[in-house]
């Protein structure tokens, strides 16, 4: 008969695995600094050997340059062979200790595999959406028009009760799509876990207590935050039906006015014009990335008389520059060269899968 541990036990190992996690979250704050101080150390070393070969260092520099170069690549060597002789396995420490043998069977560890299926979109014809989470306009999220009705749908008809992480004494992985209860929106939201925030302390009955918090992402809409352990359950196969509702895209055709980054007014501009409004997407699939046109106002093949799109708006207005839009040519000409494009897009999308139909 296996014996239960006790109420003290219990608290001892939840003890220790909220500070071997605060100590994995340190450690991954130092790994962070490390890889930052060494680009900046590798891309100094880069600009000084470039300046060098431009002429910009007189000839007998080149001894010096090139001691300093092998000072630099003697030192990374020692820090990888520190780090090097400081690697251990689990297996180790436990075989060390003696709580583990060779013989003892492994305990395998719970995965949490359940995938929910990507965004969707309607074939040949334009989405009503929503932006639901900003960064620029060149990063943003949209979500379907009637998302909100079908998630609250969901949530209301399939979502069990289940056990928090924390009542699991348990920490997902990185990666793993996890229920989340979100304070402020006072809702349950499918999420991602996307990385250890660090520990609070949370008062519970008059008690201090040590909590693990995780940042996670919320899938149907793309804004994160940082959750206690206790307000995250298991992701169950019957929320995972629904396809995602929300998808990361960029705004076709433009970039920032200096070819980098964008500025506040471009992102307030923007923020300005699509909030709390339902927007018409075209949405261009690529390789790496989902780019959309935006527009106020419906279009159809029939009538496509609208509005220029958000990408000529946000550039009429002096705040990004347009791909398309070369000298000599109006606004009023590209857009009616890009209405001409849809309509030929939606005709070869539909002839393609007339032709896919016939040889099926």
């Amino acid at each position: 008969m296996k014996l239960l541990p006790s109420n003290s036990e219990v608290s001892v190992r939840t003890s220790q695995k909220v500070q071997l996690i605060y100590k994995l979250f340190l450690l991954e704050n130092a790994r962070s600094a490390l890889t930052k101080e060494l680009d900046e150390f590798a891309n100094k070393a880069y600009q000084e050997v470039q300046e060098f070969l431009n002429s910009s260092f007189p000839t007998s520099a080149f001894k010096c340059l090139l001691e300093a170069l092998d000072e630099k690549c003697q030192a990374i060597e020692k820090l990888s062979q520190s780090l090097r002789n400081m690697s251990f396995t689990s297996q180790e420490i436990f075989y060390k200790h003696g709580k583990m043998s060779h013989d003892q069977p492994k305990q395998e560890k719970e995965t949490y595999n359940i995938t929910i299926p990507e965004f969707r979109n309607k074939r040949f014809e334009e989405i009503e959406i929503e932006v639901t989470h900003i960064v620029n306009p060149g990063n943003f999220y949209i979500q379907h028009a009637d998302a909100e009705e079908k998630l609250q749908r969901l949530i209301t008809d399939t979502r069990k009760e289940s056990r928090s992480f924390s009542e699991q004494n348990c920490v997902p992985d990185i990666g793993t799509q996890v229920m989340g209860w979100f304070s402020q929106q006072k809702q349950w939201c499918r999420s991602q876990v996307t990385k250890i925030c660090g520990i609070n302390k949370d008062h519970v009955n008059s008690t201090e207590e040590m909590s693990i918090t995780v940042e996670v992402k919320r899938l149907d809409y793309g804004d994160s935050f940082c959750l206690s352990l206790s307000n995250i359950t298991e992701m169950t196969s019957e929320m995972a039906v629904l396809p995602l509702q929300a998808v990361q895209v960029s705004l076709a055709h433009v970039t920032p006015v200096n070819g980098q980054d964008w500025s506040e007014e471009a992102v307030d501009w923007f923020r300005d014009m699509v909030h709390k409004r339902t927007l018409y997407a075209r949405v261009y699939p690529e390789e790496h990335k989902v780019s959309v046109e935006l527009f106020l106002e419906k279009g159809n093949i029939q009538a496509m008389r609208r509005g220029a799109s958000l990408s000529l708006r946000l550039t009429q207005n002096g705040h990004s520059k347009h791909d398309q839009l070369k000298k000599g040519v109006g606004f009023k000409k590209l857009k009616k060269t890009k209405d001409l494009e849809w309509e030929k897009y939606l005709i070869s999308c539909y002839t393609q899968s007339n032709l896919q139909g016939a040889e099926l």
